[in-house]
């Protein structure tokens, strides 16, 4: 995932010092916390193909790591 591409919009800047933080929340919102990497982003490619799971998960972002 593109990160300035897919982030920015939503007024999110990604860095080294939270990226990892910003991975769990995605897994956490996507349904696959605790899982390995691969498997988080399969499940979010599969959100993002979807409009109505692509605006809960931009919104729920934009709510916990948005200024």
């Amino acid at each position: 995932m593109n990160k300035k591409g897919f982030f920015k919009p939503l007024g999110i800047t990604v860095s080294k010092e939270n990226a990892k933080e910003i991975e769990r929340g995605i897994a956490k919102i996507v349904g696959r916390e605790g899982r390995n990497c691969p498997d988080i982003w399969m499940e979010t490619n599969l959100w993002l193909s979807d409009p109505k799971k692509k605006g809960q998960l931009e919104g729920q972002l934009m709510k916990r790591f948005a200024p």
